[in-house]
C-alpha cells in the first residue's frame, strides 16, 4: 500500500537529514585527524558553508614541544620584539588571539587597513640591520648584493618564495664571480727574491721577456676561457716575449677543461715561438696534468721548482733561449718524473 504524498515527502526529508548527518560525521573525523597530525584547531565562524577560519594554530603541537609549520614575517618580528625565547610564546599568542576573536571582534572589525599596515611596518622595522648592510657595502659588494636581493625578495614574494629566490640569486652571483677569477701577473719585489701582483704593487720590477701569471682560483670549466683570454691579452700588449710561466700555487684544483685550456695555450705559444712552464702545482693538480700529457710539453712538473729557480736557469742564456726554446727545458729534463 502506497503512503500519502505527505508521508513520502517526510521520508525523503529524513533520508536527506541522515545523509547530511553522515557527511558531517565524516567531515568531523577528517578535521579530528588534522588536529592530531598538525595541531590545528578550526572554529566555525557561522558565516555559511566553507566559511571557517583558523582561530588557534599549532596549539597542540606546541604543547607537545613541536614547531609551527607556517608563519608570517610580521608575527615573527612581533615575537622577537616581545622577547620570545621559547615555542611556548606562540601558545600564549594563540590564547590572546582567541580571546580577541571572541570578545573584541566587534571593536576591531572596522579598524582601518592603514592602521594594520602601520602595525606590520613597525613590527618588521627591527628586522632591518642597516649597519650590517653598510658594513657589507664597504667590505664585500657580493655579500651586499645577496643580502639586498634577499630582503627585496622576501618583502615582495613572501618568506618561502623570497628565500628560495634569494638562494638561487646568491648561487648565480657565486658562479659569476667564479667565472671571472683574478689573474695576477707577477713581478719581482724590489730588493727581495719574491714576486707579487704587479697590479697591486706597480713598483714591482717586470722580468724582461717573461710573463708570469697566477690564476687565483681553481682552473675549472667555468673560468678556464677567462684565464686564457687574460693571458693572451697580456701577451698582445707585451713585446719580445720568449717565456710564459703559469704559477698554479693559488689553484687548489683543476679539471679537464682547465687542462685543455693549458694545452691550447701551449699550442698558441708554440706557434709564436714562446715556451710555457708550470710551477707551484699541487699534488692532485700535477697528477692530472701528467695523466693528460702536459708535463712533457712544459718541461716537467717539479714540486720543488720555484719561479726564482726557473728564471735563474734561463736568465744567463737569454739570447740563446730566445732563439732556441728547447734550451729552456734542458735544466728541467731531470724533473719530468719527480712527484
Amino acid at each position: 500500500m502506497t503512503g500519502t504524498p505527505a508521508e513520502s515527502d517526510e521520508a525523503e526529508n529524513e533520508r536527506h537529514r541522515e545523509k547530511a548527518r553522515k557527511h558531517k560525521a565524516a567531515r568531523d573525523k577528517i578535521m579530528a585527524t588534522k588536529i592530531g597530525e598538525k595541531g590545528l584547531l578550526i572554529v566555525n565562524t557561522g558565516t555559511g558553508k566553507g566559511k571557517t577560519s583558523a582561530a588557534l594554530g599549532m596549539v597542540f603541537r606546541h604543547i607537545g614541544h613541536g614547531y609551527p609549520v607556517a608563519g608570517g614575517l610580521s608575527q615573527s618580528a612581533v615575537n622577537e620584539k616581545a622577547g620570545a625565547r621559547t615555542p611556548l610564546a606562540l601558545v600564549f599568542t594563540s590564547i590572546a588571539l582567541a580571546l580577541c576573536l571572541v570578545f573584541l571582534t566587534g571593536l576591531l572589525e572596522n579598524l582601518p587597513k592603514a592602521v594594520l599596515a602601520a602595525v606590520v611596518l613597525i613590527a618588521i622595522s627591527g628586522l632591518f640591520d642597516f649597519a650590517a648592510l653598510h658594513h657589507m657595502w664597504r667590505m664585500s659588494r657580493l655579500d651586499f648584493y645577496a643580502a639586498t636581493i634577499a630582503v627585496g625578495a622576501v618583502l615582495l614574494l613572501g618568506i618561502l618564495h623570497g628565500i628560495l629566490f634569494a638562494a638561487l640569486a646568491t648561487a648565480l652571483l657565486l658562479l659569476f664571480r667564479a667565472a671571472r677569477p683574478n689573474v695576477a701577473f707577477l713581478g719581482r719585489i724590489p730588493g727581495a727574491a719574491g714576486y707579487s701582483d704587479v697590479a697591486r704593487h706597480p713598483e714591482n720590477e717586470a722580468v724582461p721577456g717573461v710573463i708570469v701569471f697566477r690564476p687565483e682560483a681553481s682552473l675549472v670549466y667555468i673560468n678556464a676561457d677567462a684565464v686564457s683570454e687574460a693571458v693572451l691579452a697580456r701577451l698582445r700588449d707585451t713585446r719580445e716575449i720568449f717565456l710564459v710561466v703559469c704559477d698554479l700555487s693559488a689553484s687548489p684544483n683543476i679539471d679537464l677543461a682547465g687542462s685543455r685550456m693549458l694545452h691550447e695555450l701551449h699550442s698558441e705559444l708554440t706557434a709564436r715561438n714562446i715556451a710555457l712552464r708550470i710551477i707551484g702545482a699541487r699534488g692532485n693538480v700535477r697528477d692530472l696534468l701528467r695523466a693528460d700529457g702536459l708535463a712533457e710539453k712544459t718541461g716537467g712538473l717539479d714540486r720543488a721548482a720555484t719561479l726564482d729557480s726557473l728564471l735563474g736557469h734561463v736568465r744567463p742564456g737569454l739570447r740563446l733561449i730566445h732563439g732556441d726554446q728547447e734550451a729552456i727545458g734542458r735544466s728541467d729534463d731531470r724533473s719530468l718524473h719527480r712527484s
